[in-house]
């Protein structure tokens, strides 16, 4: 698919929001990959315990890549881990391997932040949202209220029914 933007509103916070565009799959790529390391956190027979430690550490790292796919990324993979251990699908030593490699993750991150770049800013960090936001949705301007809410609240209240009958 081919995604025409202009780059009117975006030039206020980086450069132009179309030169991006190119490096989506880059930036969804961890999610992808965070979903697979599930399954293998699942199902990985003797691969179970990396696996829970590439699943922490990716989830750690997609985090901090970028918030619109790292902050999805990351909730929605905490949630599927809570809810495979409610099913007694994985035990308490994977969740504590993962949490640990989260934690570790962001340590060795933010660390290096600290030491060799700058200090953490959430500015930089939302940027990219801020973008394109600015222009509305796909620089079509969106009101404030509007259908939008209802598509969001069905999908909102899909994800609830689905995590109460999960639970």
């Amino acid at each position: 698919a081919l995604v025409l933007m202009k780059g009117s509103h975006q030039s206020r916070v980086t450069d132009s929001l179309a030169a991006n565009f190119v490096a989506m799959p880059a930036r969804s790529a961890l999610a992808c990959f965070v979903a697979v390391l599930i399954l293998a956190t699942l199902v990985g027979g003797g691969h179970r315990y990396w696996a829970a430690i590439g699943l922490g550490a990716s989830m750690a790292l997609a985090l901090v890549n970028n918030l619109e796919f790292g902050l999805p990324t990351f909730t929605s993979a905490g949630l599927a881990i809570l809810l495979a251990y409610r099913s007694d699908l994985i035990d308490r030593e994977h969740i504590i391997r993962i949490m640990l490699a989260v934690t570790t993750t962001l340590a060795a991150v933010f660390g290096s932040m600290a030491i060799w770049a700058s200090s953490f800013s959430l500015n930089t960090w939302s940027a990219m949202v801020r973008t394109v936001s600015t222009g509305g949705y796909v620089n079509v301007a969106m009101p404030r209220e509007g259908t939008w809410l209802v598509a969001f609240g069905v999908l909102a209240g899909a994800g609830a029914i689905g995590v109460r009958l999960a639970w």
